[in-house]
C-alpha cells in the first residue's frame, strides 16, 4: 500500500505512531491497526499492551457493528488480519448487530424463532438453545425466501385491490416502497409468533397494543412486576414475561403507515387461504372437526367450524400460509394432507363465542383509528379546538344541574334548589347554545362527525355505524374497521 505524504499528529491518546522505533522503546504490535503499512502501536500514558490491543479491538468493533449489511460487513471484515480477528472473535454478536440495523423488524423476528424451532410451531422445550452464525443467516435466507414466494402469490391473486405503491413494492426490491412492505411482512409474522402459534394469547389486547406502541409497558418493569399498576393482566400475558427483545423492532411505536401495510398484506394473506370453505366432508376426515362438538351432518355449523380452522391457520404465520397457499387450489385432499403432515388439523376451537376473525385486525385498527383521530386533532385550528373545549364543558355543567335538580326533587321534595339553576335548567333555549344547536344530545351526529375527520364521507360513516350496530350503542372503532376492511378489498 503507498505510503501516505504526510503522517497524522501524534496526540496523548495516541496508539498509532509512525516514528522509528526508539532503541530503549517497548513496542506491541498484533496487526489490529494498519495504516500504510505495518502498524507499531507503542506503550504510551501507562497504557500495556494488552490495553492497548483492547483498545484498538474497542474501535474496530464499534466500526464493524456500526455497518448496515451483510455485505458490507463481510467486505470490511476482510480489510486487514486486525479486523478479521475481531469479526471471527464476536462473529455472531456482530451478525446480530447488522440484521438490526438492516431491519429491526426482521432482527426481532430472528430473536423470537431459535434455531431449532421452525416459525410455525410452538415447542418450549426448544426455545434455549442458541444460534450459530450460520444457523442465523439460514435463518435469515429462509425466511427471506418465504417473503419472496409470498409475494409472488399476492401480486398473482389479490392484485385487483391492491394499492400501486403496494403492488410496485412487491414487484421490486429497487422499490422506494420495498423495504417498509417488507418490514410490514416481518411484524405480521412476528405478531403471530408472539401472540398466535398456540401461545393463548390471541386475546392479549394489552400486550399486543403494547407491541404495536413499542412497548412502553414492557420497558417499565415497575408497571408489569408488581401488584402496584392499576392494569388487569391476564396470567397469559406477554407482558408478565417479556424478554428484552419485546417490541425492540417498533421502538418509537408505528405510525398510522405502517399499521396500515400490515392490515393490507394480512387481508392477502387470508386470500391466499380462501379455499376450504365447502369442503366440509374433506375436513371431517381429516379431524378438523373433531375437537369441537359439532355433529356430523350439521352442515351450517361445520362451515363455521371450518372458517374457525381457516383463522387459526392465518395466527400462525406467514410460513404456514405459504405451504397452504401452494396447494389451496387443489380440489384434492392436498391441502389437508399438508395441514395433517404439520399437526395444523390438531388444534383447539376458541371457547365462549370467541372467535380467531380479529386476531391482529382488532389492536391494529384501534391503534389505528387513534392515531387518525389524534393526528386529526392536532390538524385543527386551536381557536376551533378552545371554542369545542368551552361548549363542551358549559354542555357538562349544564347537565350536571339537570341531574342535581331531579335528585333533589326526589329525596327533599318541596325544597327547591338554587334559582339561579333552576332558572337556567327550566327556561334555558337549548337552540341559544352558541355551536351546539342542541345537537349535544345527538350521539350519532358526533359519530358520524369522527368517522368523517377520519377521511370517510357522511354516508359511509352512517352506513358504517348502522352495520355495526349491535344494539350496545353506536362503535366507532367497529365502524372504522368495516370501513377499513371494504377499502382494502
Amino acid at each position: 500500500m503507498p505510503k501516505s505524504s504526510h503522517s497524522a499528529k501524534p496526540t496523548q491518546q495516541s496508539l498509532v505512531h509512525d516514528q522509528p522505533k526508539a532503541a530503549n522503546a517497548f513496542v506491541y504490535d498484533d496487526g489490529l491497526i494498519v495504516v500504510h503499512g505495518p502498524v507499531i502501536i507503542r506503550m504510551t500514558n501507562g497504557l500495556s499492551g494488552k490495553q492497548s490491543s483492547a483498545a484498538a479491538e474497542e474501535v474496530l468493533l464499534g466500526i464493524l457493528s456500526s455497518i448496515s449489511h451483510f455485505s458490507d460487513l463481510f467486505a470490511t471484515a476482510m480489510v486487514n488480519k486486525g479486523m478479521y480477528k475481531v469479526f471471527k472473535r464476536n462473529e455472531l454478536m456482530l451478525i446480530r448487530r447488522v440484521y438490526q440495523n438492516m431491519s429491526p423488524a426482521a432482527w426481532e423476528l430472528s430473536e423470537w424463532c431459535p434455531p431449532a424451532i421452525d416459525t410455525s410451531t410452538s415447542d418450549q422445550d426448544l426455545t434455549q438453545l442458541e444460534h450459530t452464525p450460520q444457523s442465523y443467516l439460514q435463518c435469515n435466507a429462509r425466511d427471506t425466501a418465504v417473503l419472496d414466494a409470498l409475494k409472488v402469490l399476492i401480486l398473482e391473486r389479490c392484485l385487483t385491490f391492491l394499492r400501486p405503491e403496494t403492488a410496485h413494492g412487491l414487484t421490486s426490491r429497487d422499490s422506494p416502497h420495498a423495504h417498509r412492505l417488507d418490514d410490514a411482512f416481518y411484524r405480521i409474522w412476528c405478531f403471530c409468533k408472539i401472540f398466535g402459534c398456540n401461545k393463548g394469547r390471541e386475546d392479549d389486547v394489552t400486550g399486543q397494543l403494547d407491541w404495536l406502541k413499542g412497548g412502553v409497558l414492557a420497558r417499565e418493569q415497575d408497571c408489569v412486576a408488581t401488584v402496584k399498576t392499576n392494569l388487569e393482566f391476564d396470567i397469559s400475558s406477554v407482558l408478565l414475561n417479556a424478554p428484552d427483545h419485546f417490541a425492540r423492532g417498533n421502538l418509537g411505536g408505528l405510525t398510522a403507515d405502517q399499521l396500515y401495510d400490515m392490515m393490507e398484506l394480512w387481508n392477502c394473506l387470508a386470500v391466499l387461504i380462501q379455499g376450504f370453505q365447502g369442503r366440509v366432508e374433506q375436513a371431517r376426515k381429516y379431524g378438523i372437526h373433531a375437537s369441537s362438538d359439532v355433529k356430523a351432518g350439521d352442515i351450517e355449523r361445520e362451515e363455521a367450524i371450518l372458517e374457525e380452522w381457516t383463522a387459526y391457520l392465518l395466527s400462525l404465520g406467514p410460513s404456514v400460509v405459504l405451504d397452504l397457499a401452494n396447494v389451496i387450489r387443489d380440489p384434492s385432499e392436498a391441502c389437508f394432507t399438508v395441514a395433517q403432515k404439520n399437526g395444523w388439523n390438531t388444534w383447539t376451537p376458541p371457547m365462549y363465542g370467541g372467535s380467531r376473525s380479529t386476531f391482529l385486525k382488532a389492536p391494529v385498527a384501534r391503534l389505528y383509528e387513534e392515531l387518525i383521530t389524534a393526528a386529526a386533532f392536532h390538524s385543527q385550528d386551536p381557536e376551533n379546538i378552545e371554542m369545542k373545549e368551552t361548549s363542551r364543558k358549559r354542555f357538562v355543567s349544564l347537565a350536571a344541574e339537570i341531574r342535581l335538580r331531579k335528585c333533589c326533587r326526589q329525596w327533599i321534595a318541596p325544597r327547591k334548589i338554587s334559582p339561579i339553576v333552576e332558572d337556567r335548567v327550566e327556561t334555558f333555549n337549548w337552540a341559544s347554545l352558541p355551536g351546539l344547536n342542541g345537537a349535544a344530545y345527538d350521539t350519532a351526529g358526533m359519530a358520524v362527525e369522527k368517522i368523517v375527520e377520519m377521511g370517510f364521507d357522511a354516508r359511509q360513516a352512517c352506513e358504517a355505524l348502522r352495520m355495526t350496530d349491535m344494539g350496545d350503542g353506536l362503535r366507532v372503532d367497529r365502524a372504522v374497521d368495516l370501513l377499513l376492511r371494504q377499502t382494502m378489498y
